[in-house]
């Protein structure tokens, strides 16, 4: 979680792991605030029993961002245990 103070810092998110189980592809997206921009990640077929964690690449650098997924076929599900979102202060801020 990042602190106060570091609050307006540009940010690299550069990964998210899932603990996910299921059925179908699970789409992922990054995106900016207002849905300004978006980086979208590599689907990953679920599987209805796994021992791994699922860790997807991504190269997004913003102040903020939210964390979309979900499937597009009817009939796909998926469960999700655990999300970690990797991220790290890259610049202080946009210049003036």
């Amino acid at each position: 979680m990042a602190s106060k103070k570091a609050a307006g810092n540009i940010l690299h998110f550069n990964g998210v792991r899932l603990n996910a189980t299921g059925s179908g592809n699970l789409k992922q997206v990054l995106k900016s605030q207002q849905n300004v921009n978006e980086f979208v990640m590599v689907d990953f077929p679920l599987l209805s029993a796994t021992d791994r964690e699922l860790f997807t690449l991504a190269n997004f650098k913003k102040q903020r961002a939210q964390f979309r997924f979900g499937t597009l076929v009817l009939g796909e599900t998926f469960i999700i245990s655990k999300i970690v979102i990797f991220a790290r202060p890259v610049e202080s801020g946009y210049p003036q």
